[in-house]
């Protein structure tokens, strides 16, 4: 199961559905437009930059304090642990 997940990538896994007895990961196509917030899993429109609901970047972020390209969905940076939500004034 991890390996289809780290396949897919995390930030796609929508659901895990284990009720029917069989695992189902129900996971967003990564080619085409996201409908659902990688970091919180709720609703967006294809155009939003950021999530309304947590505030998770849904676009390539880079961190501006070491550079480095962080995936959508990360409110950290995966490098240096910068925070990428900038507080509203």
């Amino acid at each position: 199961m991890s390996e289809a997940i780290e396949e897919l990538g995390p930030e796609n896994v929508v659901q895990i559905d284990t009720a029917s007895g069989i695992t189902t990961l129900v996971y967003e196509d990564p080619s085409g437009p996201r409908t659902t917030c990688p970091g919180c899993g709720r609703f967006i429109c294809p155009e939003d930059d950021f999530c309304g609901d947590c505030g998770a970047p849904l676009r390539e972020t880079v961190c501006p304090s070491c550079g480095y390209h962080v995936r959508p969905g990360k409110k950290f940076c995966t490098k240096c642990g910068t925070s990428l939500i900038t507080s509203a004034p």
